[in-house]
């Protein structure tokens, strides 16, 4: 199945703060530390790519708030709604691999769940390079299907089926390809924490193995949708409301281990953090400084 990238909204129905106790706010939390940091960040240019409705956007946009935040998505539908939710930010119609912005624009540029969606992730890379200053911050979170010894590696290609048809993903990492694939754009890692460990693969495994009974049960209706990827589809009925309140449960216990275990590598997400170092985006980075 092909995702129609251009028309599909992903998470619509999900808020997000600061603060919260889930998955999402665990990495809100860990790329506003890793951008607060830097003054020349906080008073400068943010770009967030593949922004969807905007659900970090509007939190860096208000955590970060003598910065100026901009933010893309492929998506049209995503970024008319993301406007209308946070007004104040700067909201585009875009492509990851071949940005509409020119070199050396912007400070910093994040991104979350991006990389396992596109066909050429070493292109989007270089060209985040090409926008950022020398000298620039690179953060993002990137789920690993590919990392052994995951569920998701164990299980393989019937997961990584799952994770295809339902979120669109393409890419299934390991953790050292994800690396070397930012090193070749012209970026050196300093940072790297890690989540979705053992609970929260569970959790991850079990939310697309429910998606796939309903898309199941569902087919042959008039209106069956392709995928199931946000738990919209179940509308707001009894069942909506179980599932909403069993997924937090776990999540809040989730968000513990990953906290406890942010540096564990034993791990589905990477929450990675680097710096342009190259002057030409796709360069080899210098030796030594890959893992620095």
């Amino acid at each position: 199945m092909a995702f129609d990238y251009q028309q599909i909204v992903f998470g619509a129905a999900w808020n997000l703060r600061r603060g919260d106790r889930n998955l999402g706010g665990l990495r809100l939390d860990r790329a506003l530390k890793a951008l607060e940091v830097r003054a020349d960040i906080r008073t400068g240019a943010i770009l967030e790519a593949g922004c969807g409705v905007g659900r970090f956007t509007a939190n860096l946009s208000a955590h970060l708030p003598d910065a100026r935040v901009v933010a893309f998505d492929l998506s049209r539908a995503a970024v008319v709604e993301a406007g209308h939710r946070e007004p104040h930010v700067g909201y585009a119609v875009a492509d990851a691999q071949v940005l509409p912005y020119a070199d050396s624009t912007f400070d910093a540029v994040v991104f979350f769940d991006l990389l396992e969606h596109l066909e050429h992730p070493g292109t989007a890379l270089k060209e985040f390079a090409r926008v950022l200053q020398p000298g620039g911050l690179l953060h993002g979170y990137v789920p690993c299907e590919g990392q052994p010894p995951t569920l998701h590696w164990l299980l393989g290609g019937w997961v990584h089926g799952l994770t295809r048809r339902h979120a669109g993903h393409t890419q299934h990492y390991r953790h050292a390809d994800l690396m070397a694939l930012v090193q070749r754009a012209g970026f050196a890692v300093f940072d790297q924490s890690y989540s979705y460990h053992l609970l929260g693969q569970t959790l991850d495994v079990a939310t697309f193995v429910a998606r796939e009974v309903i898309f199941q049960r569902c087919k042959g209706e008039r209106r069956h949708p392709e995928a199931f990827y946000d738990r919209s589809v179940l509308g707001d009925n009894w069942l909506s409301r179980l599932y909403g309140a069993t997924r937090q449960a776990i999540e809040s216990v989730a968000y513990i281990e990953a906290r406890l275990l942010s540096r564990c590598s034993w791990a589905l997400g990477v929450h990675l953090t680097a710096r342009r170092i190259s002057d030409k985006p796709g360069a080899q980075t210098s030796p030594g400084a890959s893992n620095a």
